[in-house]
């Protein structure tokens, strides 16, 4: 993992994060109406791609475009995880195992999650 995030600083990428998350879901269904009608979804697919490389410079993982799934490296009980945060949430509350994925994602304890362990 390169970047690594607190929970406080995965907290204030959302203001960054969820515009581009919205946008990808719009994309996405834009391109699956455009491919049933065989229409060209070209240009939406580099759109996608743009907003894919965007997230990865703030240093998070788009999981899930159809739902905004978003996985923040980090430190929680000083053990390397996922913060997961999903298109709708307020905040990030939530967290699952580097090799886990959003179906098991776990409540945070916020007390304990910090930068490094």
């Amino acid at each position: 993992m390169s970047q690594i995030f607190t929970l406080e600083q995965a907290n204030r990428a959302l203001c960054f994060v969820r515009p581009i998350a919205e946008d990808l879901r719009k994309l996405w269904v834009e391109s699956n109406e455009k491919n049933i009608l065989g229409e060209n979804v070209h240009p939406i697919l580099e759109k996608i791609e743009y907003a894919l490389k965007e997230l990865q410079q703030v240093g998070c993982f788009c999981r899930d475009i159809q739902n905004g799934i978003m996985d923040f490296p980090g430190y929680h009980n000083e053990k390397a995880v996922f913060f997961c945060w999903k298109l709708g949430e307020n905040e990030i509350n939530h967290w699952h195992g580097l090799k886990e994925s959003f179906k098991d994602r776990q409540h945070l304890s916020p007390e304990l999650t910090t930068a490094l362990p």
